[in-house]
């Protein structure tokens, strides 16, 4: 059976952990090498990244992508497909949101009420002329969760709560819910990044240093230390 190398360039670690999850529930049967080309193995370990993560890494790395995967193919590790990951709701930001400088005016590409398929057709172009001629058309494979990985995650995980989650779910809303998911279930909810459960107050109890914060104004600088 032919072992297929899979390139992954993703906003973050979750991300990546649900790309790979969904490449190898759609094919059982195939072989997958994965190469993560951003956030690389190294950045995930120390949270740092020169790029950035968010979807504004994303666009950095594209747009310097040909380097890297020359350097791959040097070294005999070429890839047979990439897949390019930003959430779907990137398609209502403005590339200034995300402190990047161009003289692009293709985002935002999206308004609300705007049909979910359309507005996943015209960001995956948006994405791809990102890469320009860095790696073939055929062999791109793009990853662009509505509105947000969030939202896709939780719909798989929580079944019984699928009427909850929405292709217009917020990821305020998504927070929201895995917390009282949590609380209601006995659930530890890994956090990859700040999540943002809104102004209220609420009983959360960090793991990794002991301490109950009640409001993000309290949670904001333990879990900066953290993710």
């Amino acid at each position: 059976m032919s072992e297929y190398h899979v390139g992954i360039i993703a906003e973050g670690p979750t991300d990546i952990s649900l790309i790979k999850g969904i490449v190898r529930c759609a094919f059982p049967d195939g072989r997958f090498v994965f190469r993560t080309i951003s956030p690389t193995e190294e950045e995930l370990k120390s949270g740092r990244k020169e790029e950035g993560f968010g979807w504004g890494g994303v666009y950095k790395v594209c747009q310097g992508l040909q380097p890297r995967l020359k350097i791959l193919e040097a070294a005999g590790m070429g890839l047979d497909f990439l897949i390019v990951h930003v959430d779907g709701d990137v398609a209502y930001s403005s590339y200034r949101d995300a402190n990047l400088k161009t003289e692009r005016t293709d985002l935002p590409c999206a308004h609300d009420g705007d049909p979910v398929r359309r507005i996943g057709e015209v960001l995956q172009k948006i994405v791809s002329s990102w890469m320009m001629n860095a790696i073939e058309p055929a062999r791109r494979v793009f990853c662009l969760p509505f509105i947000n990985t969030e939202a896709w995650a939780g719909y798989l995980a929580y079944t019984e709560y699928r009427r909850i989650f929405s292709e217009q779910s917020s990821e305020e809303e998504i927070n929201r819910w895995l917390l009282r998911i949590a609380v209601q279930e006995g659930r530890t909810v890994n956090l990859r990044h700040i999540m943002d459960f809104g102004f209220g107050r609420f009983d959360i109890h960090i793991l990794n240093t002991g301490q109950i914060v009640h409001t993000m104004r309290e949670l904001v600088p333990v879990a900066g230390l953290l993710v």
